[in-house]
């Protein structure tokens, strides 16, 4: 196959599209051919980025035109959407020109259409990664980390508990998508995993409110478990697991509760979803905080790990780790082959290194011992190589 790019990214010039070719144009001097239905704007896109960028048109939806474009490029970014009605397409039109393929997103279709070709994948020494972004992506690898560093401290795990969530704008694809998601799963009670059981959650428990700490405060949660995190879930046979989404009001809840339940149009459904969503705004633009409660010998022991962006830099963390991974593949090393998600794909302690050599640098961390009456103390417990960039801000604490 004659290779005229080492990075297609397919999305022309969305915003997401746009950041991660600006990403990997920062991180790497290789070819990246930028693909878009308006060649124009593509092409405003390359020339933004200086030289080894150029464009080209490519329509998703006409295999030729895709097959072409997925041919050029060895590995390809796909950042088009909504994924709801492209489904699997790139992901198949690269598996036919044996390009590697990562994806900002995913939901359940494109890994559930390539699952059938794993081994296939994987023989050809190809890494097909999906839902390489903020959320999901981070959202699981951040919990994973987070346990990761825990056993090194602890001699049982009891309880993980999971916050996320973001303020930032939603696109219109990401909402479409967001739509078709509460459709398929918005009637489901939620579940969290009790000693490697499915457990449905009290109905006290799928809405609530929790302090998470500095800046964020008192945040409104809902229950949630999104695929990828369900399956990193149900890997925890000795502890209580629950992972909880942000809601910026009561009123976010109602509205997803009216379009799981009524049939809509689906541009009602996202006329109803852009306010929901758009309730009173965080100090920063996102976040992840997991809390891992323990026991180191006779004392119960407490991990706190959060991860924070700034306000208007939701495409930044998209793309910065779909960039990532993409570049890890190019370089052959960090990521496995055969279709995976991202917190399967890579070492999670190993990728957030990789992010700490984009920009990240050094913060202080803590050891808490709980006491029995449920408060706790923390001491200084040297350095830790953890997740934060000054420029933009891009931070996570440590307590361990």
């Amino acid at each position: 196959m004659n290779r005229s790019a080492t990075f297609g990214v397919i999305g022309g010039s969305g915003s997401t599209a746009k950041a991660v070719a600006k990403e990997l144009r920062r991180s790497t001097d290789k070819p990246i051919l930028i693909g878009g239905r308006n060649l124009a704007n593509a092409e405003a896109v390359a020339a933004n980025l200086g030289v080894a960028v150029s464009a080209v048109r490519v329509d998703i939806r006409d295999a030729r035109s895709l097959e072409d474009f997925c041919g050029r490029s060895s590995i390809v970014v796909n950042c088009g959407g909504p994924v709801c009605e492209l489904q699997d397409l790139v992901a198949q039109a690269t598996l036919r020109t044996r390009s590697h393929y990562v994806d900002v997103a995913g939901l359940t279709f494109v890994r559930e259409g390539m699952m059938p070709h794993h081994q296939e994948v994987a023989d050809r020494g190809l890494s097909c990664v999906v839902s390489a972004g903020w959320l999901p992506g981070m959202s699981e690898l951040l919990p994973a980390y987070s346990l990761a560093l825990a056993k090194t401290g602890m001699d049982a795990v009891q309880s993980v508990t999971i916050h996320f969530g973001d303020s930032g704008e939603w696109s219109n694809n990401a909402l479409r998508d967001a739509a078709w998601y509460l459709r398929k799963f918005g009637r489901r009670r939620p579940r969290y995993m009790h000693d490697g059981e499915w457990v449905r959650a009290r109905l006290s428990e799928v809405l609530v409110e929790k302090d998470i700490g500095s800046p964020m405060g008192r945040c409104l949660f809902s229950m949630s478990c999104l695929p990828e995190m369900a399956e990193l879930m149900s890997r925890f046979k000795d502890c209580d697991v629950r992972a909880y989404s942000y809601l910026p009001s009561r009123r976010t809840a109602i509205a997803g509760s009216l379009i799981a339940l009524l049939p809509m149009p689906v541009d009602l459904a996202v006329r109803i979803l852009r306010p929901a969503l758009h309730g009173q705004s965080l100090p920063v633009g996102g976040f992840n905080v997991v809390e891992i409660q323990g026991r180191c010998g006779s004392r119960e022991v407490a991990h706190r790990h959060r991860l924070t962006f700034e306000r208007d830099r939701e495409y930044w963390i998209n793309a910065v780790v779909a960039a990532t991974v993409a570049r890890l593949i190019s370089d052959g090393r960090g990521v496995k082959p055969g279709v995976h998600f991202l917190v399967d794909a890579v070492d999670p302690i190993a990728f957030i290194e990789e992010l700490r050599r984009a920009g990240v640098t050094d913060t202080q961390s803590f050891s808490a011992q709980v006491s029995t009456n449920g408060s706790s103390s923390a001491r200084p417990a040297g350095r830790h190589r953890a997740f934060l960039r000054r420029t933009p801000s891009f931070n996570a604490t440590t307590c361990n």
